[in-house]
């Protein structure tokens, strides 16, 4: 294999001497284990019977046609349809089934020696990973940004390096299996810890060091215990190709949980909620973008909630309350069992650790029945001004947001997964830098724009994947620079928007009617009998 394996191989020989204290092997080897939480690329055959594609969404019906983006030709022409045989939104559909080609491979910028991924742009070194941008040394990762030196990772902010296995997370380093944390250094197996160096096994610490298990250690017996546990986890890890996750292990905790007064939880929420502002903002954007405002943001849960990554709830190990998180693989994969919310994670980090003699011997082989007592995972996160954000696990910086999750420096959205720099965005995932958007995803800089995906940079358009520099554009896919564009083809404005017109009114119908909608930008393409 040529590309960037070679770097990566060497990278990661010094990411497991700094992690476990020596070289495991390889890195091909440990390929499925590092995959298992990092929502892998996968492929589908080409359209044009070369090498399979690889992509980085799942949403796409699997008989659907594909090319990598090198062989996309933005400048084809196609034939003009005959409109006026139009007379429905399922058959203006059906007779553009043919145009629709999802783009995989997708690499841009600077990037270079990339190999089976997808969305990349501005990354070097960079192995069968997907979402990753402006990054250095990343195999086997999904949705990073400005981090380095990283395996088997997701959903990383800025300044990471040199992490294994690790998720939700900025500003850490040397760190492995560690969920949820930020600007931590050398920790493993840890979860919901801030600010914390040189922790193993701890829960909920904030600003802590040479802990075990929540238990402050002498630095010179750290380090000792330290050592005999990077050295039993190396050897399992050579043996076996794979250590159980943090989140087997914790399942895995019995015994009932500590108490705590309400006196000791911290509210995770401040009072006097309101809809209001997220409700104007809903009826005010399918106004915008559907010629009609849609009432009752509840009553369009099951639609806005298709194709993202929902909020769900889980009773509190502790108080038996609702925990937030969202459907995202690695926080779906976290025990149910040993929930917290923000409030109870706070008190309970506070609490006593596992013991002094307990965390001098502890003995990988017996995590489970060790870390029982501390074991307790929060899903939730809150941080900076986040005025009247209801129901959304994860949140910074945002207001009057309803039931999003990983949204940063929002305002007014809803139902959608990481929205970031944002505002009135319902129903969609990953966008950023966009405003008054119904269901779009993995773009940048939409406005006024409905069931758009892998976009940049348009405006009032519908059902349309792999656009840029587009405005008043529907059912294109894979086309830069069009304006009144109908399947890929430019018709003469009043044609175009007679037509726009016709396709929003019964949108609209149906949404009204059923509080759904069966055709999406991921259904559109597919080939299957209908």
């Amino acid at each position: 294999m040529t590309g960037p394996l070679d770097l990566l191989e060497r990278e990661w020989a010094s990411a497991c001497q700094v992690l476990f204290g020596r070289s495991v092997g390889g890195l091909l080897p440990y390929k499925p284990w590092l995959c298992e939480l990092s929502n892998p690329v996968f492929t589908r055959p080409s359209m044009d019977g070369g090498p399979a594609v690889t992509l980085a969404i799942r949403n796409y019906p699997p008989n659907a046609q594909f090319l990598p983006l090198a062989q996309i030709d933005f400048s084809r022409r196609e034939a003009p349809i005959g409109l006026n045989q139009i007379k429905d939104l399922d058959s203006l559909a059906q007779a553009l089934r043919e145009r629709a080609v999802y783009c995989g491979e997708v690499v841009l910028g600077s990037s270079q020696e990339v190999q089976g991924s997808c969305n990349v742009s501005d990354s070097y070194y960079v192995l069968e990973s997907s979402k990753i941008d402006a990054s250095k040394c990343a195999a086997y990762c999904t949705d990073v940004r400005l981090s380095e030196r990283l395996f088997g990772c997701m959903m990383l902010g800025a300044g990471n390096e040199c992490l294994v296995r690790c998720e939700q997370m900025r500003q850490t380093r040397r760190s492995f299996e560690a969920h949820n944390s930020n600007t931590c250094s050398d920790c493993h197996y840890v979860a919901s810890c801030e600010g914390c160096q040189e922790c193993l096994f701890c829960f909920n610490l904030h600003a802590k060091s040479y802990c075990i298990g929540n238990q402050k250690l002498e630095r010179s017996q750290y380090l000792k215990t330290k050592a005999h546990l990077k050295e039993q986890m190396a050897d399992e890890l050579e043996a076996q190709k794979r250590l159980p996750s943090l989140f087997e292990l914790v399942g895995k905790c019995a015994g009932a949980p500590p108490s705590i007064s309400a006196d000791e939880r911290r509210s995770a929420s401040p009072p006097g909620q309101s809809m209001a502002g997220v409700e104007e903002a809903f009826a005010r954007t399918s106004q915008l973008v559907l010629g009609k405002p849609l009432r009752g943001l509840d009553h369009y849960a099951q639609w806005l909630e298709r194709d993202t990554y929902a909020v769900r709830a889980t009773p509190s190990a502790v108080s038996k309350k609702p925990v937030l998180r969202n459907s995202y693989p690695p926080q779906a994969a976290m025990p149910a069992n040993r929930l917290v919310r923000l409030d109870e994670s706070a008190a309970l980090g506070e609490l006593a650790g596992i013991g002094e003699e307990a965390a001098r011997s502890f003995d990988f082989s017996k995590a489970v029945s060790i870390m029982g007592p501390v074991a307790y995972m929060c899903p939730e996160k809150r941080e900076g001004q986040c005025l009247n954000s209801i129901d959304c696990p994860i949140n910074i910086d945002s207001g009057d947001c309803y039931r999003c999750s990983n949204s940063v420096e929002d305002q007014r959205c809803a139902y959608s997964f990481w929205p970031r720099n944002s505002d009135s965005v319902f129903g969609c995932q990953i966008v950023l830098q966009s405003a008054s958007c119904l269901k779009c995803y993995n773009s940048v800089k939409l406005q006024r724009c409905f069931e758009c995906d892998s976009s940049f940079s348009s405006s009032d358009c519908l059902f349309c994947h792999n656009i840029e520099n587009c405005s008043e554009c529907m059912f294109c896919f894979n086309v830069k620079a069009k304006r009144y564009a109908i399947g890929n083809v430019e018709y003469p404005k009043e044609e175009f928007l007679r037509v726009k017109k016709m396709v929003l009114a019964e949108v609209s119908a149906r949404l009204e009617k059923d509080k759904n909608l069966g055709l999406s930008i991921y259904s559109i393409g597919s080939r299957g009998k209908k």
